[in-house]
């Protein structure tokens, strides 16, 4: 920091030890030196900003934000005091202040060509276009730069599109096979726009000023984005074009060639591309479209030397002789034969006609690429093609093993063996076969594991083992059983071989993803939160791979577990915009123009994450339901930041669900997105209830807060009892009102649509929506109970002692079932999955137990002050207390409902408590066996076999933590809700 922000040369040697304080985290040091020097010089504002910064790193935010108020009325112009100022204001993600401190000096200093630049990097960070734009303009009049118009010229032509994600097609520069689309993102107003940017370009290049390859780019794009492909191409082709690099130059070339329809000699040019480079698989795609492009309407005849079928198999051969001439052969060409025949066979069904053809594709790729652990993937797009007869019996000859049984003697053997079983996999050969023969198979495959080690032992341990397939195979078919038989002891062995592949593989991260999902599947959240850890995930993963263990750690009762990881994750969203902004002024500031829309877009993909958006809501419900008191609770809502309004249109699905190994058989494979639609819909429509559950917890405990002033003598309105009511207290209930009918029609509309499970059979599958369970368990039905309930004790409108009973009864008979239902399954569940069951039932008990409570303290408080003020009003009208109390239809039935309310909570959270006490003191006692190993016959090395037992043993102990961790949990917040409730005094 302090090479970067110098100051005057008289004061930099008082404020140097101040900076590097800083820049080594001693704040509070920090502090007294700054304190010292304004002493001495108090009129020195970079002092006094360094102060606000060491004041905000020691957590006194709101101290540091009143003295930098107090320096920004000021206007400095001082560029070392602005930056400090800008970086005091990054650290609270206020960017929006960072504009108007620069706004301020460049009206106190105008044409100052840094304070221009900042500005203009301010708005950048805000996404302000217009003004960029603006601002831009001012800085090329005081210094004409290049970078500064075309400053201008970027920020125009973001404001073409409403949608950002349409602009990016055209700042591609590397072309995708597929996507020819030359709609243009400009309606009729905004051609305008880009009329004017053309110009502006124009005029550049008729005075010859055009200097970077950035600016070139940026007129070709102007051109495509109004259609005239034709003109653009000519600019590439031009001498502007020279100015670009080689491979940008020909990847747009093909760019446009291709929107032209140009297929002939889009043709020529990917060929003579391919031909210096013959592995480029991109290129090869767009080849073999403008093949099929050319070739539409014609008969596929692989003889007629006019067809363009027959010159493609021909220059494909002739990239095939370029590869065996080579040293090293590459995997394009032998895969751009198969991608070539594909196409043949969707297009005309030529499959019995060119299936030997492809079998030997397929084997000669094999013998070549066998050994690579890719060799699968590369060929699962094609293995519909071929009838798998053909291709299995040659397939398994190349291993070269005698028998059957035998094991391989070389690394190269092991990895043909286990692609023939990956291909059996894929095939589905195994999947109809009997138990019994799945298991022996899953024995097979770890003794092989065992015996293949040995070709592995060189290998450091941050890299995975080629033989770690073998137990993949293994866990997978594992699993299957499970899905199958509904016998979670498979699991469980699933679960135990993944710790021991992980024993000898620690780098391995399928084991551990694996270890995560099936460790929640079961209910062992100490496990998965042990797994996850070792996974390590950053940046973009805390987004889309978040989904696999926060939301199952709430739904465990993992509240401590489940704290660490939305904190992780939300403070990597809060920083996304402060360092993707930084990423987005980078591009501005070093002329790296083309890449803006994909940073802006990155940005914006992160903001409107569903994820985000969940575990926002999920963090602040988590705070207000493990509240140790109603004080705390009010205090926690009036700290949390303003919850946004939800954009729904705009939310994104960013599970990632690709990770997992894909070796399923198309019965099991996700292969499409119907699961994971009806997922992110169930997701959805949960976060929307969510978000209705916060807004009202918040909206209960604001009606609660009012000042017994509330209920004083005004002329806004009177209650049907007569009663004068303040405009506060009247929009406060108003707005609990419309909430409330807000999730009473959320709810019907969702009884009408009753989410279903997802099959469970797709192992790479989004896990099930906790939605399913707060509709099994009818989660919302108490919450509106308790709303109408507090609604109806309200003065004023609503008010009824009837119905308040009704709804008191209502709440009580839920409780009465659910608390019923939760002791008959604590006492016949036998089996981990219905242990799992519950421990989710009681977790949500506890979630309906603190909003109750909520509830019961927003009771207290408004009788609290209902009774104030009939007493003030008693005192002014010179009338006793005890007459207006005994008014019907007042204080004492309103007083005694609530608290039967809250003699009833209490009751039914002792019961709970005392129920799960007992059951975890049996727990303890009995230190059960969740599970236990049943496929180590005729495993011969008592080394590995001790160290199966230890796995699994390991995971017995996690499971019996998971289960006696998560009633510790439950019973510890019931615990305090107890004293919670225990503290209203009626």
């Amino acid at each position: 920091m302090s090479s970067r922000l110098s100051v005057y040369p008289m004061a930099e040697r008082r404020l140097r030890p101040i900076y590097d304080w800083l820049d080594s985290g001693n704040n509070k040091k920090a502090l007294q030196e700054a304190e010292k020097v304004l002493k001495k010089q108090p009129t020195l504002l970079c002092a006094k900003v360094l102060k606000c910064l060491a004041l905000l790193r020691l957590g006194k935010e709101n101290e540091s934000m009143e003295q930098l108020e107090d320096i920004r009325k000021k206007c400095p112009t001082e560029e070392t005091t602005l930056q400090l100022m800008t970086v005091c204001y990054r650290e609270v993600h206020k960017p929006d202040l960072i504009c108007q401190v620069y706004e301020s000096a460049n009206q106190k200093d105008p044409g100052n060509e840094e304070i221009l630049t900042n500005l203009f990097l301010s708005y950048v960070r805000v996404g302000d276009f217009k003004k960029q734009q603006t601002t831009a303009m001012m800085l090329y009049k005081v210094k004409q730069k290049n970078l500064y118009y075309f400053w201008i010229i970027i920020s125009i032509l973001i404001q073409t599109t409403d949608k950002l994600s349409d602009l990016m097609p055209y700042f591609v520069t590397s072309p995708s096979s597929g996507q020819y689309n030359k709609a243009s993102v400009a309606d009729n107003s905004k051609s305008v726009v880009l009329r004017l940017a053309e110009k502006m370009v124009e005029k550049h290049v008729t005075e010859k000023k055009m200097e970077s390859d950035q600016e070139v780019l940026i007129y070709v794009i102007i051109l495509e984005m109004q259609g005239r492909l034709k003109e653009a191409l000519d600019v590439i082709n031009g001498e502007l074009g020279n100015k670009l690099e080689i491979t940008t130059t020909i990847n747009k070339r093909i760019d446009l060639l291709i929107k032209m329809e140009e297929w002939a000699e889009a043709n020529e040019l990917l060929k003579s591309v391919l031909m210096d480079d013959i592995d480029a698989w991109n290129y090869i795609l767009l080849y073999l479209d403008t093949v099929f492009h050319l070739g539409k309407g014609q008969d596929i005849n692989l003889d007629d030397e006019n067809s363009s079928f027959y010159k493609a198999k021909e220059f494909l051969c002739q990239l095939m002789k370029e590869n065996l001439s080579s040293k090293i052969r590459k995997r394009g060409p032998y895969l751009a034969q198969l991608e070539f025949y594909s196409r043949m066979v969707d297009s005309e069904q030529l499959g019995d006609k060119i299936s030997d053809d492809i079998v030997e594709c397929m084997l000669d790729f094999i013998k070549e690429f066998g050994t690579k652990e890719s060799c699968l993937h590369d060929l699962r797009p094609y293995l519909y093609l071929p009838p798998f007869l053909k291709f299995l019996p040659p397939l398994s000859k190349l291993a070269l093993l005698k028998k059957h049984d035998e094991l391989p003697q070389t690394r190269g053997q092991m990895n043909l063996c286990i692609l023939n079983f990956e291909m059996s996999r894929v095939f589905g050969i195994r999947e109809n076969f009997m138990a019994e023969e799945k298991l022996r198979f899953v024995n097979k495959m770890l003794k092989h594991f065992i015996h293949c080690l040995q070709f592995n032992s060189d290998l450091p341990s941050t890299e995975t083992r080629s033989n770690d397939r073998y137990l993949l195979l293994a866990i997978h078919a594992l699993y299957e059983l499970w899905v199958d038989t509904e016998q979670s002891n498979y699991l469980f062995e699933a679960i135990v071989l993944s710790h021991y592949a992980l024993y000898h593989s620690p780098s391995n991260s399928q084991f551990k993803i694996l270890l995560v999902k099936f460790y929640h599947l079961l209910g062992g959240s100490k496990g998965a939160h042990n797994a996850y850890i070792s996974l390590d995930l950053k940046h973009m993963q805390l987004d889309t791979l978040g989904y696999l263990h926060v939301f199952p750690l709430l739904a465990n009762a993992e509240y401590t577990h489940a704290k660490t990881v939305l904190y992780c994750t939300l403070k990597f969203f809060t920083n996304n915009f402060k360092e993707s902004a930084d990423h987005i002024t980078f591009a501005y500031k070093y002329d790296a123009l083309t890449k803006i829309p994909e940073f802006i877009h990155i940005r914006e993909k992160l903001n409107y994450s569903t994820h985000y958006r969940q575990a926002t809501l999920e963090r602040m419900l988590l705070d207000i339901f493990l509240a140790q008191s109603h004080s705390a609770t009010i205090q926690i809502v009036r700290e949390m930041t303003p919850i946004d309004k939800i954009e729904w249109s705009l939310l994104q699905d960013n599970r990632d669900f690709s990770v997992l190994w894909d070796i399923e058989a198309d019965s099991r494979r996700l292969c499409n997105s119907t699961a994971i639609q009806i997922t992110y819909l169930q997701e959805i429509v949960f976060l929307r209830l969510r978000s209705l559950l916060l807004q009202l917890c918040a909206a209960c405990l604001q009606l609660g807060s009012c000042e017994s002033e509330t209920f004083q003598d005004t002329d806004n309105g009177y209650d049907s009892e007569g009663s004068n009511i303040s405009s506060n207290y009247f929009m406060l209930k108003s707005s609990l009102h419309k909430l409330t009918l807000e999730l009473e029609n959320n709810l019907r509309t969702l009884q009408t649509n009753v989410p279903n499970h997802i099959s469970s059979r797709y192992i790479a599958g989004p896990p099930d929506s906790r939605l399913l369970m707060i509709v099994q368990c009818n989660y919302f039905d108490p919450i509106l109970n308790e709303l109408k309930f507090i609604l109806s004790l309200l003065p004023g409108e609503h008010s009824d002692k009837e119905k308040a009973h009704s709804h008191l009864d209502a709440t009580q008979l839920f409780f009465k079932e659910f608390f019923s239902i939760i002791s008959n399954e604590l006492v016949k569940c036998d089996n981990t999955a219905s242990k799992n069951l519950v421990i989710q039932m009681c977790a949500l008990f506890v979630e309906l137990i603190s909003f109750s409570c909520i509830i019961a303290g927003v009771c207290e408080s408004i009788l609290k002050k209902y009774k104030q003020w009939l007493t003030k009003k008693n005192k002014k009208k010179k009338e006793t207390v005890q007459k207006l109390l005994d008014f019907p239809n007042d204080y004492d039935w309103r007083a005694d409902v609530v608290l039967k309310f809250i003699n009833a909570i209490s009751s039914f959270t002792k019961n709970l408590e005392l129920v799960l006490r007992t059951e975890e003191k049996n727990w303890k006692e009995k230190n059960m066996k969740i599970g236990e190993m049943t496929v180590l016959y005729n495993i011969d090395d008592e080394k590995e076999v001790s160290s199966l037992k230890k796995m699994s043993q390991l995971a017995n102990d996690n499971f019996n933590l998971s289960y006696s961790g998560s009633i510790n949990n439950i019973t510890s917040v019931l615990k305090q809700k107890l004293k919670y409730i225990g503290c209203h005094k009626v």
